[in-house]
C-alpha cells in the first residue's frame, strides 16, 4: 500500500513538469527559446528565484503576485502547476495498481503534458503548435505500435477518416469554423483513439463547444459569426470524457 506523502511526492514531481509547461505556453508560440533564459516576472521583468518558482505553493504563498513589484501572477501558471501535477499522481496510481505499465505510464504522461500545453495555447494565442502535434503524433504511435498492433490499421483509418472531415469542415467554412491546426489535431484524435471512441469525443467536443459558445455570446464576451472561440480546448475535453466515461455511455445509449 503506497502512502498518502508518497502520492504528495509525486504530486510534486509532476507539478514540476507543469512549471515547465508553462514555459512552453508562453515561449514557443513566440518562438522563444525554451531552456537559455531564465523565468522572469513579466511586468517588472525581474528575475525570479529559486523558491518564487517552487511549483503551486509559491503561488499560494505569494498570494497570486510578484514577490517584487506586486503584479498580478496569471492564474494559469497555478492551473497548469496544479492539473499537471494531479494528472502525474493518477498515472502513477495506475501504475503501482497494476492497470498500465511503465511504458504506457512514460506515453501517457507525454500525451497528457501535451494536451495541457495545447489547450492553454489554442486558448491564449490561437494555435496549436506543430512541434507539439508531432511529439503527440509519435507517441500516439508507440501506443498503437506496442499495444494495438493488431487493429493499427483500423486505428490509422480512423485518423484518416477524422482528418478528411475537419479538413471538409475547415474549406467549407473558409478557416472561420475552425483553424488548420484543429485539422491537424483530429488526426491525432482519430488515431489515438479509434473508431468508435474518436467518434464519441468529437460529438462531445461539438456539444461542449456549441454550449460553451452561447453561454459566450449570451454573456456578450462574443459576437456571433465575428469573434471565434478556440476548438483545441473542446477536443481535448472531448477526449478526456471519452477516455473515463467511454464505456458508461455507450452502455447507456446500447450501441457498440
Amino acid at each position: 500500500m503506497i502512502s498518502t506523502i508518497v502520492y504528495f511526492l509525486v504530486f510534486i514531481f509532476g507539478s514540476s513538469f507543469g512549471s515547465f509547461l508553462n514555459v512552453v505556453i508562453d515561449r514557443l508560440p513566440n518562438n522563444l527559446p525554451l531552456l537559455i533564459s531564465r523565468s522572469r516576472c513579466e511586468s517588472c521583468k525581474k528575475t525570479l528565484k529559486w523558491y518564487d518558482l517552487f511549483p503551486v505553493f509559491s503561488y499560494l504563498f505569494l498570494f497570486g503576485k510578484c514577490r517584487y513589484c506586486k503584479s498580478i501572477i496569471p492564474a494559469r501558471i497555478f492551473f497548469v502547476e496544479l492539473i499537471t501535477g494531479t494528472i502525474f499522481a493518477y498515472l502513477f496510481f495506475l501504475f503501482f495498481s497494476g492497470i498500465i505499465n511503465v511504458v504506457l505510464f512514460f506515453l501517457f504522461s507525454v500525451i497528457a503534458f501535451c494536451l495541457i500545453v495545447i489547450f492553454f495555447t489554442d486558448l491564449k494565442f490561437g494555435i496549436i503548435p506543430d512541434e507539439i502535434l508531432l511529439v503527440l503524433l509519435f507517441s500516439g504511435l508507440a501506443v498503437n505500435l506496442l499495444f494495438n498492433w493488431e487493429n493499427f490499421m483500423s486505428f490509422v483509418l480512423s485518423g484518416i477518416g477524422a482528418l478528411l472531415f475537419f479538413l471538409l469542415l475547415f474549406l467549407l467554412t473558409r478557416g472561420k469554423g475552425m483553424g488548420f491546426g484543429d485539422v491537424k489535431f483530429s488526426f491525432f484524435v482519430g488515431f489515438l483513439l479509434g473508431f468508435p471512441k474518436s467518434l464519441l469525443a468529437f460529438y462531445l467536443a461539438f456539444l461542449t463547444g456549441a454550449f460553451i459558445s452561447v453561454i459566450l455570446i449570451a454573456w456578450g464576451k462574443k459576437r456571433f459569426k465575428k469573434d471565434t472561440v478556440p476548438f483545441g480546448p473542446f477536443l481535448i475535453a472531448g477526449i478526456c470524457l471519452t477516455i473515463l466515461y467511454s464505456d458508461k455511455i455507450f452502455r447507456f445509449l446500447g450501441v457498440f
